[in-house]
């Protein structure tokens, strides 16, 4: 799987932004980035995962290795001494919601020899953020590795990571993601953005892409695919924290997907995933 490293600090806020003064909040540094949060996941779901990135040669960076290997995740990163590790500031609102404020730095460093040892065969799903695709300097290199795994047999799965950078894209180049994706998993308002940036419906969007898997947070999910148009309902939980419950969702349906379960039960464990990561603060689970 692809996706930004990054260490993350999360701002729980407990009032409303005093702009331009001081607003209370709680403040936690962990590991994060879509990469390893959905990588995380999908180990904890029972799913064997291999991450590649770049990370600094500093403390973050480090921090970042002793997390995976304490999670036994598989990976292989590329330690830079130019760089510096990647850091996002999410910002968890009172109502739930999150906003973030991504820095990429070293992730913007990936490059095609970290691929040339790769055995595509011996992996069934390619996981790619749509961060690494917003990124001009990945961006070609993501659409190669992605048109790479499909002719290897190997199934694409794309989170489209971010409705206000795709809004910003050229309806072709959002298209040419699409054409090599196996599986399409946005949240609402993502969908919303690509579909009003290729001028299409839900029925056409599937002929983009097999596999429609809508993020609907409380509401569920729905799958959308060629004859298929199947609703899932999500468990009543406080939400605490919505901070990585998409990347949550994304692990889980990985795992499952890759242990050969059908995406029904896939999806029903995504959403048990997701929900369980909105109940605790952060955006990775407590390893056991």
């Amino acid at each position: 799987m692809v996706g930004d490293i990054m260490v993350d600090v999360v701002v729980a806020l407990e009032d409303d932004i005093q702009r331009g003064s001081d607003t209370p909040s709680k403040i936690t540094q962990t590991i994060g980035g879509t990469g390893i949060n959905v990588a995380t996941w999908a180990k904890h779901t029972g799913g064997e995962p291999f991450i590649i990135g770049c990370i600094g040669n500093d403390i973050g960076g480090s921090y970042i290795e002793s997390h995976l290997n304490n999670w036994g995740i598989e990976f292989a990163i590329q330690k830079l001494e130019q760089a510096t590790t990647g850091m996002v500031v999410a910002l968890a609102h009172l109502d739930g919601e999150r906003s973030m404020f991504p820095d990429s730095r070293a992730n913007s460093e990936l490059s095609e020899f970290q691929f040339d040892s790769i055995d595509w065969k011996q992996f069934s799903h390619f996981y790619i953020s749509g961060y690494t695709l917003f990124n001009l300097r990945t961006r070609e290199l993501a659409k190669k590795l992605m048109a790479t795994a499909r002719a290897n047999g190997v199934a694409v799965v794309l989170d489209p990571a971010s409705a206000a950078p795709l809004s910003s894209l050229h309806p072709e180049e959002l298209a040419s993601w699409l054409i090599n994706t196996d599986y399409l998993v946005p949240n609402e308002m993502e969908l919303r953005t690509i579909i009003e940036k290729l001028e299409t419906d839900l029925s056409g969007l599937i002929s983009h892409t097999p596999n429609l898997i809508i993020k609907l947070g409380s509401a569920g999910a729905i799958w959308f695919a060629a004859g298929v148009n199947q609703e899932f309902q999500a468990p009543i939980v406080e939400v605490v924290d919505s901070v990585g419950a998409g990347d949550a969702f994304a692990g889980a349906l990985l795992a499952e997907l890759s242990a050969g379960k059908s995406v029904p039960v896939a999806i029903e464990q995504a959403i048990k995933a997701g929900a369980s990561s909105v109940g605790m603060r952060g955006a990775q689970p407590i390893k056991a």
